[in-house]
């Protein structure tokens, strides 16, 4: 990877009046290949916006998404920015609920590795079992590998996945790394 791939970006906030103006001057010197978003949370209408503004991105990380409601132009935004982005793997530090995911998936249609450290309150295997859904019922031939952050050690969650049996395990410290081939 040469050091232009590895150009990143961190917002630590978002003022929206001024970030148009501040994408435009970062863009005249250098392309963006990596997002970081530290604001607390981020409205899916301005990460839309963002996205569409860094067309290179190929690596997407947020703390929280605050799901909006679309616009008639920000639904045609949407469909727009998910053909044209290359967004491959997406981190969400927390995920309140499963909607955020799909968003995110319609959002990234090519992502292949999707993380989440915190899943609030939701039954892995239900939270599992729905992504493997989506991506069945969405027709995804991309995304082949979750990460989900598990901060106990917990036996019977590692034992209820494998029951699905469409996908091999790992687990590494407190992270549980789901990987499969082919939809089933």
């Amino acid at each position: 990877m040469n050091s232009s791939e590895s150009t990143r970006l961190n917002l630590v906030s978002l003022p929206h009046d001024k970030l148009k103006l501040t994408i435009r001057d970062i863009l005249s010197i250098t392309q963006i290949y990596h997002l970081e978003i530290l604001k607390e949370f981020i409205f899916s209408n301005t990460l839309i916006d963002i996205i569409y503004k860094l067309s290179s991105l190929n690596s997407l990380k947020i703390s929280s998404l605050i799901l909006s409601n679309l616009s008639s132009i920000d639904k045609q935004n949407l469909r727009f920015i998910s053909n044209k982005n290359k967004i491959t793997k997406v981190y969400l530090e927390k995920i309140n609920q499963i909607e955020e995911i799909y968003f995110l998936m319609k959002l990234c249609p090519r992502m292949i590795y999707f993380k989440v450290n915190f899943i609030n309150n939701m039954d892995i295997q239900l939270f599992v079992k729905a992504i493997l859904m989506k991506i069945n019922n969405d027709c995804n031939q991309y995304l082949r590998s979750v990460c989900l952050h598990i901060s106990t050690e917990d036996d019977q969650i590692i034992h209820k996945l494998k029951q699905i049996h469409h996908f091999t395990i790992q687990h590494i410290f407190d992270n549980i790394y789901l990987e499969w081939n082919s939809l089933y």
